[in-house]
């Protein structure tokens, strides 16, 4: 009998977790190149110490957070395969932030009261957008 599973490991494509090389990897729309340099940074820090239980990212106003935020996202949901919900502390900055994910070529879905989940976010395949009124529904 031959055994193929040594062929599984050749054909299976690993996710990138890297942030930045996820990045360098998605396809981008028109005339967006690179990252700033300061969105870099913060990724390269967050990437070395994302198994810290908590981590706190600074940037500018107009720094680039969103994108920051969802490379992350994807990194973890490539790494730990298993659902992932971005937060957003108003209505206004989901929909930024669900626009902002479309235009880059982000999977994402929104959370919707009272509809069902979203396979694509069940099956870890997708990054949920959600609001929460108080963060402290968190704790």
């Amino acid at each position: 009998m031959i055994d193929f599973s040594a062929l599984d490991n050749d054909f299976s494509q690993k996710e990138i977790i890297d942030p930045i090389e996820i990045f360098r990897e998605m396809p981008k729309p028109l005339g967006f190149n690179d990252l700033y340099s300061s969105q870099a940074d913060v990724l390269r820090d967050w990437f070395f110490k994302r198994e810290n239980k908590d981590n706190i990212l600074k940037l500018h106003t107009g720094g680039g957070k969103t994108l920051v935020g969802l490379l992350i996202a994807k990194s973890i949901l490539n790494e730990s395969k298993k659902p992932v919900v971005y937060l957003c502390v108003n209505n206004q900055l989901v929909e930024q932030t669900l626009e902002k994910a479309r235009m880059m070529n982000f999977p994402v879905c929104e959370y919707i009261k009272g509809a069902p989940l979203s396979r694509d976010f069940l099956n870890s395949k997708s990054i949920m957008e959600r609001w929460i009124r108080k963060f402290e529904q968190l704790l």
